[in-house]
């Protein structure tokens, strides 16, 4: 697993995404603000400042105190069974000394979330499929009860996707586009339905990937003549089920070429 001053690739996500916004003073002073009133990711996020240098001057004894407020906020929250603070807290204690108690973090986590998505809570099944989808929580699963299961994280998002949540109807789409298993080739109909529907569900980036389409823009995306041949006879079909009156495909239309024109 790859590490940069002993901290974990969780803290990494954390790097990347504070210099990406160019966060300002008064960002940080948002988080202390944030993480006084019990927000466990704002009070690391004001760790990692302090212990880096990033968007504050570098302070090694006030990180260890917000290390401190980080473990026990989001501690308070696993503790009222909340997947999520179990899930990041266990983030927290990766890569450090204490692995017995990582993986019993990552245990209760994957529980809860498991608890949560049998009752039809999108959000959570959608992070649950996460869990199993090897382009997301591959880096965990050495410590996670939950393994690299592709096809496990397709069902869920395909499942997700029919109670229409949107980024799932997204991710099934690419599973379906590249194969989601050996046995599982390419299906570039099943993509372009579940790209659309993602699409009509305001989902901003399927719309766009489907202009590109629709605009037989394949730069740089190595598509074989087979393929584009597929993306039009998929845009046809949406054309003639919207003409059918399926208010779902004349929706992915109107979006795919609202965003062609931006």
């Amino acid at each position: 697993m790859v590490r940069n001053f002993g901290i974990s690739i969780f803290s990494l996500i954390f790097i990347i995404f504070s210099n990406s916004l160019a966060y300002s003073k008064s960002g940080i002073r948002d988080d202390i603000s944030a993480c006084e009133r019990g927000k466990g990711t704002a009070c690391y996020s004001v760790y990692l400042a302090y212990k880096l240098g990033i968007r504050a001057k570098k302070n090694l004894p006030k990180a260890k105190r917000f290390l401190k407020k980080t473990k026990s906020a989001l501690g308070a929250g696993c503790e009222r069974n909340k997947a999520d603070d179990c899930y990041e807290l266990a983030q927290v204690f990766e890569g450090g000394k204490n692995i017995k108690r990582t993986r019993a973090l990552y245990a209760k986590a994957s529980k809860l979330y498991r608890a949560a998505c049998t009752k039809n809570d999108l959000e959570t099944c959608y992070q649950l499929a996460n869990r199993y989808d090897p382009e997301v929580g591959g880096w965990i699963s050495q410590y996670s009860d939950i393994k690299i299961d592709n096809k496990k994280a397709a069902g869920i998002f395909q499942k997700n996707c029919k109670r229409n949540h949107a980024v799932s109807c997204y991710r099934i789409a690419k599973k379906y586009y590249f194969g989601y298993t050996r046995s599982s080739p390419p299906d570039i109909s099943s993509s372009i339905k579940f790209m659309a529907k993602s699409c009509s569900l305001k989902y901003k980036k399927a719309c766009e990937v489907l202009c590109s389409r629709y605009k037989k823009n394949f730069r740089g995306l190595n598509f074989t003549r087979k393929n584009s041949s597929e993306y039009k006879a998929g845009i046809k079909s949406l054309l003639k089920k919207c003409n059918a009156g399926q208010k779902f495909e004349c929706l992915a239309l109107k979006r795919i070429k609202k965003s062609c024109r931006t």
